[in-house]
């Protein structure tokens, strides 16, 4: 069994060779945590913005209908991500003002998404 240090009392080179691959494997590993983690982020901040603008797809198409639509909360279900939808219409005199949130939890923090689409009435 080889020593850890060398004849002159050094550490041997091939331990220093050893302790500098596996420095570098954890700091590989720690960044590719650190990637997966913000790569699932951007995946959920994503479909929340999709998610948002076919709500709000949805409800401008019920309003220039005369269509009755659910304003409820919604709860989805994409990809074991669970999102919360609520849809809000605002009538004013010329105007409707359609906004829809879309909410979702991500490592213990309540994430949100706004949009807003105002429509004129005829």
């Amino acid at each position: 069994m080889k020593s850890l240090k060398s004849e002159s009392g050094f550490i041997a080179v091939d331990m220093l060779i050893v302790a500098a691959v596996l420095m570098a494997s954890v700091a590989l590993w720690s960044s590719a945590e650190r990637l997966l983690a913000a790569q699932q982020q951007n995946f959920c901040r994503t479909a929340a913005v999709f998610l948002a603008q076919g709500e709000l797809n949805e409800l401008e198409y019920a309003v220039e209908n005369n269509l009755f639509t659910d304003l409820t909360d919604e709860q989805m279900n994409y990809n074991n991500q669970d999102f919360t939808v609520q849809k809000k219409i605002t009538e004013k005199e010329t105007e409707y003002l359609l906004s829809v949130k879309v909410l979702w939890h991500y490592e213990d923090s309540l994430q949100t998404q706004e949009q807003e689409r105002i429509i004129f009435k005829r």
